[in-house]
This record gives structure tokens, C-alpha cells and sequence, in this order.
């Protein structure tokens, strides 16, 4: 039997040692790859999970925005107000669930919130207002909405001259409003000359505080003005003397600068740039389509009323009417209509509080209905007249779909049809058949088509002016709102 020797006993040692070191770097570098492999592949799976996750939240906020364009679509035309189901969603700091929103939908579209178990102030099940986090957690997401009346602030492109010539003056009663409001937040209302020389198509500034080319060209970081009409809120942000976060931070309550260099600007709940509008005048297409439809006096004098009128306005662009609603507007708008709608006399400014105070009260009891169930005062009344009324034609909606951690914020503005198509043509007021048939009325394509117009059988059919289905008809009166802004964040 034989013997190691103490050297190779040694040696052989040395081996067992550095087959352990080798397995253990094996093991490390297997144990690296495994766990990069895993960090890779949970990176992948949260990428694919945060797109599923935004693209479902993008769709919950359209459907927020489709549904708040039906709920409008319902809104009555003559008045809106408190009472109106769109202005109590908006009291609502609730996120609805899709089969919330559907239950909402198909329980309350046409005619109210629903009315059991709701609460007074906002008219909403408790069960929707209590909607809470763990709700989301599943996975079905949920919307968020909020809809403005843009018709409750003032119309910046009220300011703006006839036709845009700097050489013509702007609307007086709109420059003293606007001076006065401006004037109230401490902001130098000169303020109003920049923001109309911005709306003018001239490269003349008005007065010491207006701006135009020579101005915004000689800035650190140089831009033109569209010296046009104000299309999206964040212009505001490059009008002089508007141009710094101090001074937007005023219309703002409680924001800091620092909130307010990324807030969207038309959050506010004071100025707007929708309304007010450049609207071409109407062709002589009118009278063709009276001569077409009517007696031969009938064509005659709608031809000439229609040619009068289109050769009085042929050519020209006018602002579109535009009024603040006195049901939605805030206080301090309003002051501002009151004092500057009658020149800021001393009578107005002392009388403007007790005045705002009433109009405050009264609407919160039941929506006003017309202005003189707003004022008492007379001549107050004709003088609000002409830049105040109690109905709305623009809407600001702010849709936010969640899911999980992801949202998606969508900001639309739609505009409701003032009057419908058949009102504003000659022709067809001049006919009486058409005027007494509530079917062709309510239905655009009957007053488009010369054909069903010329037709004394579709005129006369009493089953086409009795059918409710015509005249009730969604379709119909998804024609009724357009939508004038579109962002996506």
C-alpha cells in the first residue's frame, strides 16, 4: 500500500479549491444574465402594460367628450342655467365608471339627472359621487368630466374692429367692460389696447399700451401677431402686458406664478377667445331658392329683400353677436358688465354690488328665464341687452380618462347652432307651407333639398308634420354642435 507524499497531498487540494472558485463564477455570471434577462423582460411587460393603459385611457376621455356632446345636445336652447343636467355634472368631483356613464346615458339623457337618491345641491346618485379608487383598480378605468359654459366669461374677439380695420373703432361697450375688469384685478387696463391691436389686421398700436409687429419683433425671443381673430386661450400668454406669470397669475385665484406658467389658460374662468366670431354675409342663393318655392309675389319680394341684403353686407365680415350668460357668469364678470355696460358712472359702480348680489340670489333659487327677471331697473335692463342674455351657445369640456396610474386629458370646444338653417333662409321663410311644418323645420336635409321644398306633397302631408319621430330625431340634432377646438394632453 503505497503513500502520498506531503506535497501532493497538497497539490491535489489546491485543485478542489479551484473547481469551487469556478463553480461560483458560473453560478454569478449565469445568476447576472438571469436577473438582467428578468429586468429586461419586466421593463417590456410595464411598456406594453403603459400603452394598453394610455390607449384605453385616450378612449375613456372620448367617450367622456361624446357623452358630454350628447348630454348638450339635450340642453335646452331658449335658457341654461343651474338647472341644466350638463352645469350639475360639472359640480361632480366624481370619476364615472363606463357602466356609470352608460347607466347615466341611457337613465337621464332628455330629461334629468336621476331622481332617486340624489343629492339637492348636485342631482347625482350618492353612488356615482362616491366613486373611489379601488373602483379603478380592476381595470375598467374611469372618466372624469367637467363642462364650462364659455358663454359665462367675456369674448376677447369682442374687442376686435368691423372687418378687423385698425382705422375703425372697436365696440365701445366691450372696451369699457373689458377696461373695467381688467381694473378690477389690478391689472393696467391699458391691457386692452395691446389685445385689440393683436386682433386688428394693422401694424399701428393704439394709445401707450397697444403692441403690434415692431413690439413682439424686438422681444428676447421674437414672434409675429396673427393680427386676426383669437383662436386658442394660450394666445394670452403673448399679448403684451399679459405676457408675464405675475399678471396671469391674477386670474388665477390662489395659483402661484409658479402653477400658472403650466396651467392650460383657458381653465379660467374670466376671459375666453371663443365667441364673436367673423361670419361672412349670406349668398343671393336665398332668393333662387324662393323663386323656386314660392307665388310670384312671394318671389318677388323675397328677391329683393335678399338681394338688399346681400348687397348691403356682400363682401364684408362682421362679428357675430355674442352675449354673456347672466345664469353661469361669476361675479366679478358680471360687475363687469354692469359697470362697464353703462360707461362706469358713478351711480353704476356704487349700485354694481347690490346689483350682482340680487342676480347671484336669484339664479341660485331658479334659472332665470330672461333679463328682466335678472334687473328690475329699466333702463339697466335695455342697457345689458345688448351684451348679456340668459342662454349659451359655446361649451368648454375637459375629459380625463384613468386607468390605473395612467390619464389621458382631452379639451374640446363646441359650439351649438344659434338658429337652425330654415329660420336664416328667406326662401323659406317667405313660404308658408314650409313654416307651418314643424317636420321640414327640425329636419336639415329637407331644407337643403330644393326637391322636397318644391313639393307641394311634402309640404302638405300631414303625416310628415305630425311625426314626432322627425322632428326627435338624435340624428338631426347631432347636427346641431361643432366642434371648434381639439387637444389632446
Amino acid at each position: 500500500m503505497g503513500f502520498l507524499r506531503p506535497g501532493a497531498r497538497r497539490y491535489r487540494g489546491q485543485e478542489q479549491g479551484l473547481a469551487l472558485v469556478l463553480t461560483l463564477f458560473v453560478v454569478a455570471l449565469v445568476t447576472v444574465l438571469v436577473l438582467e434577462y428578468h429586468f429586461d423582460a419586466s421593463v417590456e411587460i410595464d411598456l406594453a402594460t403603459n400603452y394598453a393603459s394610455d390607449v384605453q385611457a385616450y378612449h375613456l376621455a372620448l367617450a367622456g367628450v361624446r357623452f358630454a356632446q350628447a348630454l348638450l345636445q339635450q340642453a335646452p336652447k331658449d335658457t341654461n342655467g343651474p338647472e341644466d343636467t350638463w352645469y350639475k355634472l360639472g359640480l361632480v368631483p366624481a370619476c364615472f365608471s363606463p357602466q356609470q356613464l352608460l347607466d347615466l346615458a341611457t337613465a337621464s339623457l332628455g330629461d334629468a339627472l336621476p331622481t332617486e337618491r340624489r343629492d339637492a345641491k348636485t342631482a347625482v346618485e350618492p353612488r356615482m359621487a362616491d366613486q373611489r379608487l379601488e373602483d379603478m383598480s380592476q381595470g375598467a378605468g374611469c372618466v372624469s368630466l367637467r363642462i364650462t359654459d364659455e358663454n359665462s366669461k367675456l369674448p376677447i374677439n369682442a374687442l376686435r374692429p368691423p372687418n378687423g380695420d385698425e382705422n375703425q373703432p372697436p365696440p365701445p361697450v366691450w372696451v369699457s367692460i373689458f377696461q373695467k375688469f381688467f381694473e378690477s384685478f389690478k391689472i393696467d387696463p391699458e391691457v386692452v389696447d395691446a389685445l385689440i391691436d393683436w386682433l386688428d389686421t394693422g401694424d399701428n398700436p393704439r394709445g401707450t399700451g397697444g403692441a403690434e409687429r415692431s413690439y413682439y419683433q424686438s422681444l428676447p425671443v421674437p414672434y409675429v401677431p396673427p393680427n386676426g381673430p383669437m383662436r386658442t386661450p394660450g394666445e394670452l400668454r403673448l399679448v403684451k402686458g399679459l405676457n408675464d406669470v405675475e399678471t396671469l397669475a391674477k386670474l388665477f385665484p390662489g395659483a402661484t406664478p409658479e402653477a400658472v406658467a403650466d396651467l392650460d389658460l383657458g381653465s379660467n374662468n374670466y376671459l375666453t377667445p371663443f365667441g364673436a366670431e367673423e361670419t361672412q354675409a349670406a349668398t343671393p342663393a336665398g332668393s333662387q331658392t324662393s323663386r323656386q318655392t314660392s307665388s310670384q309675389t312671394s318671389r318677388q319680394t323675397s328677391s329683393q329683400t335678399s338681394r338688399q341684403t346681400s348687397s348691403q353686407t356682400s363682401g364684408q365680415a362682421t362679428n357675430q353677436a355674442v352675449k354673456v350668460n347672466v345664469n353661469t357668469a361669476s361675479p366679478e364678470v358680471l360687475k363687469a358688465l354692469i359697470v362697464g355696460a353703462q360707461d362706469g358712472a358713478q351711480t353704476a359702480r356704487s349700485n354694481a354690488e347690490s346689483v350682482v348680489e340680487e342676480i347671484v340670489a336669484k339664479r341660485q333659487e331658479k334659472k332665470l328665464k330672461n333679463l328682466n327677471e335678472a334687473v328690475q331697473d329699466a333702463s339697466l335692463q335695455q342697457t345689458l341687452g345688448s351684451v348679456a342674455d340668459v342662454k349659451s351657445t359655446y361649451f368648454r369640456i375637459e375629459s380625463i380618462g384613468v386607468v390605473g396610474i395612467v390619464q389621458k386629458k382631452i379639451v374640446a370646444v363646441l359650439k351649438r347652432d344659434a338658429q337652425q338653417a330654415n329660420q336664416a333662409n328667406p326662401a323659406n321663410q317667405a313660404n308658408p307651407a314650409n313654416q307651418a311644418n314643424p317636420a321640414n323645420q327640425a329636419n336639415p336635409a329637407n331644407q337643403a333639398n330644393p326637391a322636397n321644398q318644391a313639393n307641394p306633397a311634402n309640404q302638405a302631408n300631414p303625416a310628415n308634420q305630425a311625426n314626432p319621430a322627425n322632428q326627435a330625431n338624435p340624428a338631426n340634432q347631432a347636427n346641431q354642435m361643432t366642434m371648434l377646438y381639439f387637444k389632446v394632453e
